[in-house]
């Protein structure tokens, strides 16, 4: 079985593909691929807060669970999935070409994630 460094290494691999990590709804950062810096750590932590903010929002709107939040900024995307009820992956990426590729690795890869975890 693979390890989680390797999982998120894999995605991190994407064209355009910054990195990828695996967070828990309060902010602790289980594991990021080598490519993220302390400061993308950061981030990734933060993402967290961005999550509830949307879910927030779902619930006001009736809009069932929030299964994804993506954030588009001006040099790239933060795509923050949801993997079950505390497990999420965030992606970081400097193109939106590479929207079709994350979508592909969270379904490859979700599973084996939570066998691991």
């Amino acid at each position: 079985m693979k390890q989680l460094s390797e999982i998120l290494g894999e995605i991190a691999d994407g064209p355009t593909v910054r990195f990828a990590a695996l967070v828990t709804r309060d902010g602790f950062v289980i594991e990021r691929s080598a490519a993220a810096t302390d400061a993308d750590e950061l981030a990734v932590a933060q993402a967290a807060t961005l999550l509830a903010s949307a879910e927030a929002l779902a619930e006001e709107l009736l809009s069932g669970a929030t299964r994804q939040v993506v954030a588009k900024y001006e040099r790239g995307l933060l795509v923050v999935d949801c993997l079950d009820d505390d497990t999420l992956l965030v992606t970081a990426m400097s193109s939106e070409s590479s929207m079709a590729w994350v979508k592909f690795a969270v379904h490859k890869y979700k599973s084996e994630i939570a066998q691991i975890l």
